[in-house]
């Protein structure tokens, strides 16, 4: 029996307690990183990579660009087949009696129409300052490699101040050791240690420096108005215009001017609050930008765009659009051209065979190349729409 309570107690001993064990003092770092650690340092943007996190973010405005555009696209060809029942059912009311119950069921239809445009412009706000936060967030992840390199520099810095200080040390504590001996003097070899272990201990410890450069970051970008913040953001303004496209989808009405996307008052930081609601893109002033109709760009946004292209004359399915002029073709169109051409972009290769393969576009005289053409969503959208929209007739 006295043996087994002893086990009793001594198992209660062995059980570790409940209650968590305080942690000591944080105590930081006084003297310069060792070699390893300052190489390790150096090695962070390689061991602990940001781009993964930098694809995802852009994977995410894609996914966020896509369904905001879908929602929108959706949501005006029922309005659109609405619209059209409602017309027909007019027409016929006109020639038959019951004009009234007509009229109450065209009310009630109106009613729930309006009520879904209503949710669906909310959705898309959302989407917007969903938009604009993962943005926010793209921001801060520049900031963080930013502050990785800037540590890595300090800290490369610290170490070679470091080692001219204990180097000037080392020499006065050797000089003072043979004036000693020619002295005939006593040597304290500790205070000269602890002269030097005082002498080594020189700038701010590399987390003190990671922390201050993040927090002088993060301070410039939040004080950024939400128009510095976003209205030159090439995914912002992707967002802008798909969600444009799809809410004005039978006509070319040019996107807002980007000066009008947001209050000229719109700084987060002296009003939190101005970061809801600022956006209403589905009631936004499409008479934003320059009345001047001889502005080159004003002409150019209010360009007929054409789903055919001027190579094939037939509709594109992969279009690419030109970064320097307004004009689109078909993929394998113009890369084909751009193969075939002879002509060289970079002049100063040119006479080695080198520079990119180039050609005047055949619209205009802009010299395109490969990497001046890109993916056009919005263009893709338009083709895809019109597609939608005859197949709908054809199975009408």
């Amino acid at each position: 029996m006295a043996s087994t309570a002893r086990s009793r107690v001594s198992d209660a001993n062995a059980r570790p307690s409940s209650h968590p064990v305080g942690l000591p003092v944080y105590e930081p770092l006084t003297h310069t990183l060792n070699p390893a650690a300052q190489q390790a340092i150096h090695n962070l943007p390689t061991t602990h990579s940001l781009n993964d996190l930098k694809r995802r973010l852009q994977t995410a405005v894609a996914h966020l660009t896509e369904i905001t555009g879908d929602l929108n696209d959706q949501h005006q060809a029922r309005k659109a087949d609405y619209d059209k029942q409602k017309a027909r059912k007019a027409a016929r009311s006109r020639e038959m009696e019951g004009s009234q119950v007509a009229n109450n069921e065209d009310e009630e239809g109106d009613r729930r129409m309006e009520e879904t445009s209503k949710d669906v412009e909310d959705r898309t706000v959302e989407m917007d300052e969903g938009t604009r936060r993962i943005i926010d967030v793209q921001a801060r992840v520049e900031g963080a490699a930013t502050a990785l390199k800037e540590m890595d520099a300090n800290t490369a810095q610290t170490a070679t101040a470091t080692q001219s200080t204990l180097g000037a040390s080392q020499y006065r504590s050797r000089s003072q050791h043979q004036r000693r001996q020619r002295n005939g003097e006593d040597e304290d070899e500790e205070g000269d240690e602890e002269d030097n272990t005082q002498q080594a201990k020189i700038g701010p410890p590399a987390l003190e420096v990671f922390k201050s450069k993040l927090s002088a970051a993060e301070t410039t970008y939040t004080s950024l108005s939400l128009q510095d913040r976003y209205a030159s953001h090439n995914d912002y303004i992707g967002f802008r215009k798909i969600v444009h496209d799809a809410l004005h989808p039978d006509d070319d009405t040019p996107l807002p001017h980007p000066s009008t996307w947001f209050p000229s008052s719109s700084n987060p930081a002296s009003n939190p609050n101005n970061n809801n609601n600022l956006s209403r893109i589905a009631s936004a002033n499409t008479n934003g930008a320059p009345d001047s109709d001889s502005d080159p760009e004003i002409q150019i946004a209010r360009e007929k765009r054409s789903i055919r292209c001027p190579l094939t004359l037939l509709p594109m399915h992969e279009p690419l659009t030109s970064t320097l002029c307004p004009h689109s073709f078909e993929k394998s169109a113009i890369l084909g051209m751009l193969e075939a051409s002879t002509l060289r972009h970079n002049p100063t290769q040119s006479a080695r065979g080198g520079g990119e393969k180039a050609l005047k576009c055949p619209e205009c005289e802009v010299l395109l190349t490969a990497s001046t053409l890109k993916k056009d969503a919005v263009l893709i959208r338009k083709i895809r729409r019109i597609e939608e929209q005859e197949r709908r007739e054809r199975e009408e």
